[in-house]
């Protein structure tokens, strides 16, 4: 009787301690997941504060420059970390002959640098000699007659040349895009030293989660617009229904 007792409470015993070690080991999981749901929540909310911290510097990106936006850090909606730098083109371009390279810009208080200048082999004109027309275009609002205005610079290697192959082209005021054309011969490898980008990079914390976001974005878009042409309209405009007496 007494060796049935001690194994009834040795199997008691036994049963107690798998039942508390399974409990323990349930509760450490929905712990853990608790944790992780957690966590989750604290990361969505990071990255969502720093996109905002994002969106706030494309906004004074967009309406002011890229001056104002390093200069004055108290744009930015908080103080927890955010950066704005810009970069050249790191990849050097080739162009075709006869093509040409955009270069998007929203300043012109310094002049674009040729940095890098391998033409083809052999160039098809008098001379075999490589030239490059580099082309300004401005845009100034406050000019109702003529807003917009270009100009052609050509230039040859032998000037990239002579001046330690660096060559500097002024930039006009006003200036929003630089095109520069291949003249006679192909250009293998062509760089400039002249933002053309603008990186932004945020970081914000929420909980014990630290998120950081970073977008690449062109220096200025256009300042004329995205399109070739835009249709102003006092009235509503509707696909196949004549235009109004009023609107015409």
């Amino acid at each position: 009787m007494h060796d049935r007792k001690g194994y009834s409470l040795l199997l008691a015993v036994i049963i107690t301690s798998a039942v508390l070690s399974t409990a323990t080991a349930l509760a450490g999981i929905i712990l853990s997941e608790v944790r992780q749901t957690r966590e989750v929540s604290y990361a969505i909310a990071a990255q969502i504060t720093a996109e905002g911290e994002i969106e706030a510097g494309l906004f004074v990106l967009r309406k002011g420059s890229f001056e104002l936006l390093q200069s004055n850090p108290e744009l930015w909606t908080s103080e927890e970390g955010h950066e704005a730098r810009e970069e050249s083109p790191l990849r050097p371009f080739r162009i075709e002959e006869n093509d040409f390279i955009s270069l998007p810009i929203s300043s012109s208080d310094r002049p674009m640098k040729i940095t890098r200048w391998d033409p083809a082999d052999t160039c098809e004109n008098e001379g075999g000699e490589s030239w490059i027309e580099v082309s300004t275009i401005a845009w100034d609002p406050e000019n109702t007659t003529s807003p917009f205005q270009t100009s052609h610079s050509p230039r040859a290697h032998s000037d990239y040349e002579q001046n330690d192959s660096v060559l500097e082209i002024p930039v006009p005021v006003h200036t929003v895009e630089i095109r520069v054309r291949a003249l006679y011969c192909p250009i293998e490898a062509f760089n400039v030293d002249l933002p053309t980008r603008v990186v932004l990079r945020a970081t914000a914390t929420h909980g014990s989660v630290r998120q950081t976001s970073e977008v690449t974005v062109p220096r200025s878009t256009p300042v004329s617009g995205l399109f070739d042409f835009v249709i102003f309209s006092e009235c509503e405009l509707t696909k196949g229904v004549p235009v109004s007496g009023d609107c015409e």
